[in-house]
Formats: structure tokens, sequence, C-alpha cells
């Protein structure tokens, strides 16, 4: 913990995303694509956290560290990283001080995240292609940021299919819905012809073994190109890379009725 730094003032509520997109990102198997996704998304939660949330469920009010803060710390020689330390309040929000998070402690966040997998340590719901089906005409799928791993939502496979349909129908929304869609697939041609007619940015994942850096070579519309990179151990806690995306139930269903006897 960092002691006798007090600092101003409590924190704004949160604004809409700045910029709806659609990010097509693409790699081969262990390029680092899923944790690219997982690395924007997470990234935005802490970004704009409001509190620290106790093993007992006490709420702390909290916000993460601006630029000057920043520099601040890094003035006096003290280290901070991606997620810690943060920003925490009095209960009158008229003091405050720098502080690491505590272990076992949550982050809690305004920021939505919707996912085809599991994340670890932020708040999420997990959503596969039937609910996200049956919430398409309801507020929930606005302002937020929604993760299809494996293309299983968008495959270019069922677009043909009555959910491909809608689901192309859901893209044209992307804006005005406000969400930051990323799209985890192997190959660009995976994914549907409109997604990827759709996608705002297209990312290619390269994952160096010997550093653990993940560099992307990002692709946006009317922008030049952009190559950056991050360090992929920071984001491996949010996330099983391993875990199976789960096919809709009825696809297999149907699989199996084809070819019995």
């Amino acid at each position: 913990m960092t002691q006798g730094i007090q600092l101003q003032p409590a924190p704004k509520p949160r604004v809409a995303l700045a910029e709806a997109k659609i990010d097509l990102i693409t790699g081969s198997q262990r390029s680092g694509k899923s944790v690219t996704g997982v690395a924007y998304a997470v990234d935005d939660y802490y970004n704009n956290l409001d509190a620290l949330v106790t093993p007992n469920g006490e709420y702390i009010r909290a916000r993460a560290l601006n630029s000057e803060e920043k520099s601040l710390l890094k003035s006096k020689g003290i280290f901070y990283n991606v997620f810690n330390p943060v920003v925490v309040f009095s209960d009158n929000g008229k003091s405050s001080k720098i502080v690491n998070i505590p272990k076992g402690w949550m982050v809690s966040s305004p920021v939505k995240i919707f996912a085809n997998f599991h994340f670890y340590g932020v708040k999420f719901v997990y959503t596969d292609l039937s609910m996200l089906l049956q919430y398409l005409n309801d507020d929930l799928l606005k302002d937020a940021w929604l993760l299809s791993d494996e293309s299983v939502m968008t495959s270019a496979r069922n677009s043909t299919t009555k959910a491909g349909k809608i689901m192309q129908s859901f893209g044209a929304t992307i804006g005005k819905r406000n969400l930051h869609f990323c799209l985890m697939t192997q190959y660009n041609r995976m994914a549907a012809q409109e997604f990827r007619i759709f996608a705002t940015r297209r990312i290619d994942c390269t994952y160096d073994k010997k550093s653990y850096y993940v560099t992307c070579a990002i692709e946006k519309n009317g922008e030049p190109n952009q190559s950056v990179s991050f360090y992929a151990p920071n984001y491996w806690r949010f996330y099983d890379t391993n875990e199976l995306i789960r096919v809709p139930q009825k696809r297999i269903d149907d699989a199996v009725a084809s070819v019995a006897d």
C-alpha cells in the first residue's frame, strides 16, 4: 500500500463507449487472438472501475489511476502495472489515496461484458447464440462488449440458416446498440461475409513463445495500419484458453439425426 498521497476528485459517471466497433481478430492456433479480445474488454473494465469489493461484499468507491498519478508514482520509483494500484475514496468522497488491491478483493465496474466463454475476476454474462437471439430486442445488449470465440456466433457455414440471417441483421445494428463486438477466429473467411464487410478493424495476431508478447497488426478503415504488442501473461488469469466453446445443442441434434440409421 502506498501511504500519504492524497488525491481528488471522486470518480465521474461512466460514459458510453467512444466508438462502436466490430473487431475481426484472426490468427492461427495459439497465436493470441483470444487473449487479445480478452485484453481489450478487461482493459476497459479496469479503466472504468468504480469500486473495490471486499470478501464480505462491502463496496469501497474507487477508480483507476490517471496519467498524472502514474507519473507521480513513477517519479517516486513506485512500481505499477495494468491493474494495480488504484485510487480509493473515503465514505464522503472528500479524501482519497492510492492503494494496491488486496488479495481476494474484486473489482466492480459499470462496463458490461458478454462472452461465449467464461471470464474470471471480473463481472460478465455467459452468452451463447441461443441467449443472444432471445435478447436481441432487449436493452440488455447495448453499451457493452460482446466477445465471440471460434466464430461460433457468426460462422460463414451457418450464414443461410435462420439464426445466421438474424445475426447478420444484428451486425448491422452494432452502431445503434453502441456495442463493441470482438470476433475471434482462425481465418477471415470463417466469419460470415456480412461481418467481414461490417468489420471496422481487422487484427491479425502472432505470439512470441520466448517473450510471451502478442503482436497485433491492426487495419482500421480510413487510417494507417498499426502494430501494437502486449504482455499476454497479464491477462491469462481472466480466462481459460483451453475452455471448449459450446456448439448449440440443436445443431448437434440435427447433425446426429442426419447420420442416424
